[in-house]
């Protein structure tokens, strides 16, 4: 409720550069108009015209004119965009933020938790004890990484519900404090007085002693450390979200290029977007938060206009990188933080219709603008030469906004 309150605030505050531009075009045509109507009385009363004939077109030139369609053209179309967009669960935090939309060139996608539905993920102890899942348990629980739910959630199912109420294994019982997060990397805590890492290999065991290399199983991704000591090691296998397949062909049709960049190691992020569809010359693995960021600076460096989709705690700093930026529902509270676009629902329903309601708010806007100009081009002179009465002329000046307001309006179906 926070974020949709600072995202209100912002939407509400925003003066997107088109806006500025049609506001100075309106002051400035407002004022050419003025000068038209005094050089057009000045003449004709320098000419003796009876007043009776050149008032009625003095008052016709005032009244046919509509700066005010040409400077609602922006407004009324993006006001439109974005209560649309609202009503399907995607909240955007300023006009500008879908001004840019329309102009995205790139979309980068971290993959884990984000590509990868977290609840369908399966999680497997390739070595350790059954009594290290209370263990994993009471620190991953303290973490919304999607691993780290995973994990916790495989521990609640796995641990034995009959044992006694005093069994330190009772993952009720055992209680993590000092939980730290690092991005990226793993969480860090004390149980039971001993220092307890949960996360990658190279930081649970960053000098290679604890334990013999050769006899980790080469499918697990995560960890656990007691004391510098490895005790256990954890398999994920990720599930790609349902909708992911349509979304990817939506993005592909709209000419969109898709990236994956991701914390995970390279040989799974490969497999992964193998499974999916997706070029593997577009996915890198093994990526910190400070790598993220590059990549999507490097983009830009190549005049590419971004849009990085996100949920984690590690995706923040490419998420203020990029020029566009979205969080799914459930994201971690720094990614909401930093995010341009927040959505609502589960999933990545949202994505492809933010780019495609963007670029359909652009096309809305321009006919807009289109239509104010011709209109405005168009009248003036009829009604400098008399041919448009001062009752015609108000219908004309209120149907040419109308005009705008209803072709606006197109975009909320």
């Amino acid at each position: 409720l926070s974020r949709l309150s600072q995202l209100a605030e912002q939407a509400a505050a925003d003066r997107p550069q088109w806006v500025t531009w049609a506001d100075q075009i309106g002051a400035r045509f407002t004022a050419g108009i003025l000068i038209v109507t005094a050089t057009l009385a000045l003449g004709a009363t320098l000419l003796n015209v009876p007043v009776s004939v050149w008032l009625a077109s003095v008052i016709a030139v005032l009244v046919v004119t509509c700066p005010c369609a040409l400077s609602m053209s922006g407004p009324a179309a993006y006001a439109a965009a974005l209560a649309r967009l609202l009503e399907d669960g995607i909240a955007v935090s300023t006009a500008g933020t879908l001004e840019r939309a329309k102009s995205v060139t790139d979309v980068v996608f971290d993959k884990t938790g984000t590509l990868t539905d977290p609840s369908a993920s399966s999680v497997t102890m390739r070595f350790g004890e059954t009594e290290l899942w209370s263990w994993a348990y009471a620190l991953a629980k303290e973490s919304s990484h999607p691993l780290a739910r995973a994990i916790a959630a495989k521990a609640l199912s796995t641990i034995p519900d009959q044992a006694p109420v005093n069994d330190p294994n009772r993952s009720n019982d055992q209680t993590a404090t000092d939980v730290t997060q690092h991005a990226g990397l793993g969480l860090t805590g004390r149980i039971n007085g001993q220092d307890v890492q949960l996360g990658s290999l190279s930081f649970t065991d960053p000098a290679g002693q604890s334990v013999d290399r050769s006899r980790l199983h080469p499918r697990c991704t995560v960890f656990l450390s007691i004391s510098g000591q490895l005790r256990a090691g954890f398999e994920i296998h990720d599930q790609a979200r349902p909708e992911l397949p349509h979304l990817l062909e939506g993005l592909r049709q709209q000419g969109l290029t898709i990236w994956c960049l991701s914390g995970d190691r390279e040989d799974r992020v490969a497999d992964f977007v193998a499974s999916i569809g997706l070029d593997p010359r577009h996915a890198l693995g093994g990526q910190t938060p400070e790598m993220k960021q590059r990549f999507a600076a490097s983009l830009q460096s190549e005049g590419r206009v971004v849009a990085m989709v996100g949920d984690g705690h590690n995706d923040a700093p490419v998420l203020a990188q990029a020029d566009v930026s979205l969080a799914l529902q459930g994201a971690a509270p720094l990614a909401q933080q930093k995010a341009d676009i927040y959505l609502l629902r589960p999933g990545l329903h949202g994505v492809g219709e933010t780019f495609q309601q963007a670029k359909r708010a652009g096309r809305v806007l321009n006919q807009n603008l289109g239509w104010a100009l011709i209109y405005n081009v168009v009248a003036i002179p009829f009604a400098v030469a008399g041919w448009i009465s001062p009752l015609l002329a108000s219908v004309g000046m209120a149907t040419s906004s109308l005009v705008v307001v209803l072709n606006s309006a197109r975009l909320l179906r």
